[in-house]
């Protein structure tokens, strides 16, 4: 395994910086040695190094045609308003049924994620329809918001124990018919049953939205999992990957 410090412009002189682990048996970044990304963003006050281990216990339980994926794990650009020390891709605040109050918040920050995929394909020479975009907690949830909106089509979008909080302004691009939930667009959706942070709700509200939008996601609801991570969310999300990038 190689893992390095990279960073993407994103435009206006900024950039967002990470750990970028390389398929095996590379050593340093060149176009054509990539076909495939997992972009993981990480949650509310914690920064890229949050997720970066988990590259590696996913890229080995990859299918063998998918071998030349690597995963990036971005800082968000901004300093967390509750903890100094980690990052946020937008501020939240939520009401009484802990439900986003401002999702537009979300909705500007997703434009962010958009110059974060179209750097990243010019950059390592990958097609849009070869990145996979998801995040935990906010990350999930700005996943949620750029990967159907994003100019192009991507292969498939995950959340782990976020929520969806777009859909009306998704609804505006469907209707353009500049959106890209189909049936056919992959989604996976996984939240912890014990979830205080989150409520274990938001994935329910996260999958009648999508399916109002014409999408089909996968759900998964893990038992006795709170705010977090565990090897059956791992499983869940390891199957959801190896199924998309196992095809050429």
């Amino acid at each position: 395994m190689t893992m390095i410090d990279h960073s993407v412009p994103i435009g206006s002189g900024v950039s967002l910086s990470g750990s970028l682990r390389l398929p095996d048996g590379i050593a340093e970044l060149s176009k054509g040695d990539i076909d495939s990304i997992v972009i993981f963003l990480h949650g509310w006050g914690a920064d890229g190094t949050d997720l970066a281990p988990l590259s590696d216990v996913l890229a080995q339980a990859l299918p063998d045609k998918a071998k030349k994926t690597a995963f990036f794990t971005p800082d968000a650009p901004d300093i967390c308003v509750a903890n100094p020390a980690g990052r946020q891709w937008f501020t939240l605040s939520f009401d009484e049924a802990g439900r986003q109050k401002h999702p537009d918040l979300c909705w500007q920050a997703a434009t962010i994620i958009h110059q974060l995929l179209d750097s990243i394909c010019d950059d390592m020479g990958v097609q849009a329809d070869r990145v996979i975009l998801g995040g935990f907690s906010q990350g999930g949830m700005i996943s949620l918001a750029a990967g159907p909106s994003h100019h192009q089509r991507i292969a498939g979008i995950f959340s782990l124990s976020g929520a969806y909080l777009t859909m009306s302004q998704q609804q505006a691009l469907q209707a353009a018919g500049n959106g890209h939930l189909d049936s056919d667009f992959p989604i996976l959706l996984v939240h912890g049953d014990n979830d205080v942070v989150v409520p274990p709700h938001a994935l329910g509200y996260a999958k009648e939205a999508l399916e109002e939008l014409g999408a089909a996601p996968d759900m998964h609801m893990v038992k006795q999992l709170g705010h977090g991570i565990d090897a059956a969310v791992i499983s869940h999300l390891g199957a959801f990957l190896s199924n998309i990038l196992n095809t050429p």
